[in-house]
């Protein structure tokens, strides 16, 4: 039970950092059990009471708990390149209302500017998660901890730098 309750406080831990191996895997997980929660519930959701509104406030719920579950690996990603947590938190100012709005834009007429102010939002979250897919992590430590996967490493192995320099003579 304490094994269980670790793993599942380290989805929200902010600390350290992240490579983008397990980004992706993260980011494309998460999003993937949304939409399908979504495309489930939602259509039970119209059969059961045939409210397009009831289906559209699930679909904002499951989009605000999808933001929330990405703040924290975005903010680790986000450590890993060498920035601090405010694009993160900028995020969820946009992500946690985005799903409840998609209904309310929807309706806008063509030009509208608020029909332009959510594109542009839409389009630097997009701009945003490119980055953090595509960008290279810094190659060695930096303020936020050590490169991932190498401490992790180092861990498993047993093996720590200090160790290796008594066995060599040199400490």
């Amino acid at each position: 039970m304490k094994e269980w309750k670790e793993r599942l406080a380290s989805w929200f831990a902010t600390a350290g950092r992240m490579n983008r191996a397990a980004f992706v895997k993260r980011f494309f997980g998460v999003n993937l059990a949304c939409m399908a929660a979504v495309l489930v519930i939602g259509s039970r959701v119209i059969e059961e009471t045939g409210s397009v509104f009831a289906s559209n406030l699930v679909s904002g719920v499951l989009a605000a708990l999808a933001a929330v579950f990405l703040y924290s690996p975005m903010v680790r990603r986000l450590h890993d390149i060498g920035r601090d947590a405010r694009l993160a938190q900028a995020y969820l100012c946009f992500g946690i209302p985005q799903g409840f709005l998609l209904g309310k834009v929807a309706a806008l007429p063509p030009g509208s500017l608020g029909l332009y102010a959510f594109e542009a939002a839409l389009a630097a979250v997009t701009l945003l998660f490119i980055v953090l897919v595509f960008h290279a992590g810094e190659p060695r430590r930096n303020a936020y901890g050590a490169v991932p996967g190498r401490a992790a490493a180092a861990q498993q192995t047993g093996r720590k730098k200090g160790r290796r320099l008594k066995k060599a003579g040199t400490v």
